[in-house]
Parts: C-alpha cells; structure tokens; sequence
C-alpha cells in the first residue's frame, strides 16, 4: 500500500489543551488515512549536520519549551520505534550520498510528538525521526531519498508551520494581511508539486520575510513536498492560531 507525504502545521505547543478547530482536523485525519506500517517524521526542532536518525526502541517525551501550564507537561507520547527501518534509511540516505548517522539516545520533541498525539493517539504506529539538514536544497534532496518508503506502507511527515512569526503572535486572532497573502502565495506554489518552484528564492514575495524570519518550520514543507515525486499538493486544512501562527497542512498523493 502507498502512503502520502504530509506537511503538518503543528502550531503553539499548547494547541492540544486548546478548542482549536485543528484538533477536530487532526483527528479526522488519523480516521481517513489508511493505517500506515510506520511513520517517518522530520520535525523542525530537529537540525543536524549530517542528518541523524532515531534508531530506538521507544521515545521519551521531550518538553522543549517554557512557559504552559503543568498539564502541558503531564501529556506524554509513548511512541516506539523501528528499528529495522531506521538503519535501512541510513543505508538508503548514504546509498544516494547523503550523509546519515545513528541517534539512539534523542526523545520526541514537540514539533513530533504533538501533531502525531492529536493524529495518532494512541501511540500504536512505530515512528522513525529523521533531523532536519541545514540548507533547504538539502532537505530537498533528502525528501527526494525518502519518497520511495511511501511505497512500503511508510507514512512521511514533515511537521513546522506554513506561518511562524512568534513576535506577531497577538491573544485577539487577528490574522495580519501578510500572513494571509503568504500562505495564498505558499499555496499556490505547493498546489504544483515542483519542489524547484520553492527553492527559488528570487520569486519569494516580500511577505515571506515577515512569514519566516527564520525557515526553520517551513523547511519539513521541502522535504514532504519533494517526497511527493512531483504529485500536486492539496491544502488540506487552513488556519491560524493565535493571529499569526498559521496552521496550513498539505497532502501529497
């Protein structure tokens, strides 16, 4: 059976305390999609050179954040790994010359473990967290390695923020204009499935300073949009929390 490959706006780490309408999304999610064998996930909490890969038995929670309420901290997602899976993608990633080593210490951190607790939550799906590189024409190239395991029944997920500007973040939900001709603009580009398109950097729209000042959490959207093989991607839910902390997610068939 083949999977997608996913982009997941995870939001504010308080996002699953919240009545956010995204959990309503999320959940809906994990009963439409067909049971993957496992799940791979690039969070963008994770960056290393050269990328690392969990080879694990099972994930501590990692907190990595400040300032919520105690029950934040209570929440805990027991996720195993695969073992088998994650040395055949070190051996897959070194095959095409991209250079990957073992990590067999590292818990989830909440770029992960949130946005699969609100999916999968009953923590069923072995998982296999793969760190991000650091030049976006990387993560390309490894989304470009990864795309042939969406033929094994293995579940590509890409987990950042289509918007992330946390110093415009504002407690009455006003989405600024920016924001909102940024993600029309991202999905636009996204709706192609030419991962090529996004690496342009001239063609970027003056909104994508204000959308980005750092591209942490958008670049898992390059590894998930070329893990789609060229396949157009569909927004498959749009919003935005806490004004300006958007919240699109895509989906490549």
């Amino acid at each position: 059976m083949k999977q997608p490959s996913l982009f997941l706006s995870h939001g504010a780490p308080d996002v699953l305390l919240s009545n956010d309408p995204v959990l309503d999304f999320f959940a809906q999610l994990g009963d439409v999609q067909s049971m993957p064998a496992a799940i791979v996930i690039i969070s963008a909490h994770w960056i290393t050179e050269p990328i690392e890969v969990s080879v694990i038995n099972e994930y501590q929670t990692i907190y990595d954040f400040s300032g919520f309420s105690n029950e934040l901290y209570d929440l805990k997602y027991p996720a195993k790994g695969d073992i088998r899976l994650a040395n055949q993608i070190i051996a897959l990633l070194n095959s095409k010359g991209i250079s990957a080593e073992e990590n067999t210490t590292r818990g989830l951190d909440h770029g992960a473990w949130i946005p699969l607790k609100a999916v999968y939550p009953k923590a069923e799906i072995p998982v296999v967290a793969v760190s991000l590189p650091q030049t976006l024409q990387a993560c390309a190239e490894l989304g470009n390695a990864l795309q042939e395991l969406r033929q094994q029944n293995v579940l590509i997920i890409g987990s950042g923020g289509s918007v992330h500007n946390l110093t415009a973040i504002n407690r009455l939900n006003h989405t600024d204009e920016w924001a909102l001709s940024f993600s029309n603009w991202l999905s636009e580009v996204v709706a192609t499935g030419d991962v090529n398109l996004l690496l342009d950097s001239e063609k970027y729209p003056d909104e994508f300073t204000p959308a980005h000042p750092s591209v942490e959490h958008l670049a898992p959207l390059f590894v998930s949009l070329a893990a789609g093989g060229g396949q157009a991607g569909k927004l498959i839910y749009d919003g935005y929390m806490y004004g300006n902390i958007g919240m699109a997610c895509y989906q490549f068939d």
